[in-house]
């Protein structure tokens, strides 16, 4: 029975790392050219922006500028006015750099605030109540994680 587990599990790790090392090389054949220009990027009105808000009338504006070639990861600028107050759902996991203002944040029992310079992580399938004074800017990046990500997160708390 050991033998017949210990196979199992050595085949999926086997099939995990394969899979990473096509995607490894899927994503180095689909690089786009290198830049050789700046290129402007706008920032643009997000619709559909996975919040319920509850104070407020915030302008969500949005300008992704980077995703992989597997479409698993994405990068860019995002931005909020307020005063507003929101709960946000992150479908993806994300990494927050603040570039302008601040934000008071509500983030599985913990309270704290992001100002210029201040990074966070949000995993997939959460939640957080965003409270944003004036105005945020923000650079992110998103990552969908994998399905035993999540269900390993599910399971361990």
């Amino acid at each position: 029975m050991k033998n017949t587990l210990t196979a199992i599990v050595g085949a999926a790790l086997l099939a995990v790392l394969l899979n990473q090392g096509i995607n490894a090389v899927q994503h180095v054949r689909h690089l786009p050219p290198a830049s050789q220009q700046a290129l402007p990027v706008a920032l643009q009105t997000m619709t559909g922006a996975p919040a319920t808000i509850t104070q407020g009338t915030p302008n969500f504006r949005i300008a992704p500028y980077a995703t992989s070639a597997d479409g698993r990861t994405s990068s860019g600028i995002w931005a909020s006015d307020g005063p507003s107050t929101f709960e946000w759902r992150f479908d993806s996991d994300e990494t927050v750099y603040i570039l302008q203002g601040q934000v008071d944040i509500t983030y599985q029992g913990q309270q704290f605030s992001l100002r210029p310079g201040d990074t966070a992580v949000f995993w997939a399938d959460t939640q957080a109540v965003w409270h944003v004074p004036q105005h945020v800017l923000k650079s992110y990046t998103l990552n969908h994680p994998s399905t035993l990500t999540r269900l390993w997160r599910k399971l361990n708390g």
